[in-house]
Formats: C-alpha cells, sequence, structure tokens
C-alpha cells in the first residue's frame, strides 16, 4: 500500500517541522531537505510534476502512473504544435486542448500513490562535522536506525514519508 498525495504532503510539513528544530538546536546547520531513494532524490518541496519527471521512481508503479505519463507526452506534444502554430485560430485550439490535458493531468496525479519507504533526508550546503552533523547522528530528532551511526557518513535521515505523515 502507497502513500496519497495528501499524506505525502503531511510528511514534507512534519519533517519541515522536525528541519525547524534541527534549526533552532543547531545554530550552524545550513541545508535543506531532499526526498531520496537509492534510485534518486529530488527537492523535498517539488510539486508532484516534478516528481513524474524527474523522480518517477518514487511513484508506485499502477495505472494512475502509466495514465499520468501518457497524458505528459500528450501535453509536450501539444506545447510543441502550440509554438509552431502560426494561425491565432490554431494557438487558441491548441492552447484549449492543453488546459484540458492540464486539467486532466492535475486530477490524475491526485490518484498517485507513493512509495512508504522513500526517505526524508538532509542535504548540507555547509558540512560543519563538529557542530552538527555528528552531534545529529545521534540526535533524537533524526532517525537514529536509518541515519549511518559513524564519522564516515554525512547522511541524515528525518524518516520515511511513511512514518512522517502519520506523526
Amino acid at each position: 500500500m502507497g502513500v496519497g498525495i495528501h499524506e505525502l504532503r503531511a510528511a514534507v510539513v512534519t519533517a519541515r517541522q522536525i528541519e525547524e528544530a534541527i534549526k533552532q538546536k543547531y545554530s550552524s546547520y545550513k541545508g535543506w531537505l531532499v526526498l531520496s531513494t537509492p534510485r534518486g532524490q529530488l527537492d523535498a518541496g517539488a510539486s508532484v510534476e516534478e516528481i513524474l519527471k524527474a523522480f518517477p521512481a518514487m511513484i508506485l508503479d499502477d495505472t494512475h502512473k502509466t495514465e499520468c505519463f501518457e497524458i505528459r507526452a500528450t501535453i509536450e506534444r501539444l506545447e510543441a504544435e502550440a509554438d509552431a502554430a502560426r494561425e491565432p485560430t490554431r494557438q487558441v485550439a491548441t492552447k484549449a486542448r492543453l488546459e484540458e490535458f492540464r486539467k486532466q493531468l492535475n486530477d490524475t496525479t491526485q490518484e498517485l500513490q507513493f512509495d512508504p519507504a522513500v526517505q526524508v533526508e538532509i542535504r548540507f550546503s555547509e558540512l560543519k562535522f563538529e557542530e552538527v552533523v555528528w552531534p545529529l547522528q545521534q540526535d533524537p530528532l533524526v532517525d537514529r536506525l536509518r541515519t549511518p551511526q559513524t564519522r564516515a557518513s554525512i547522511r541524515i535521515v528525518i524518516g520515511t514519508i511513511g512514518e512522517l505523515w502519520s506523526r
């Protein structure tokens, strides 16, 4: 069973709240949150359309995912047609069809299911090992089971979207 779009958003909100607590506790913290699996990563604030385009592996395979890819392909084709159209009436008609497909894509993305094992992790813009990274590994604010407990690692896991959305 996957995690729906509303649960994904709730998981990101919870992760951002945890990140705010980290910022208050560690004044030297400089980083951002990503959605991550061994197959890829993406900024935690990415839209569903960005997820479809850049990190589709985090979406569970089903008919909705397939339909979203088909609709996206149609949108891309229509956008190219609209750019190439010279006649104003053809441009208007193509843009109207584009809007229909964009609405259809928006509706279909609401049905997508995301892999609950996707992790929300911290990526650092400044690595401050002594002040931030190593103390965070032991901090109860993060998922210490998924965060490697070694000085050789800079991976800090907040949690999985499957766990975070229900907090």
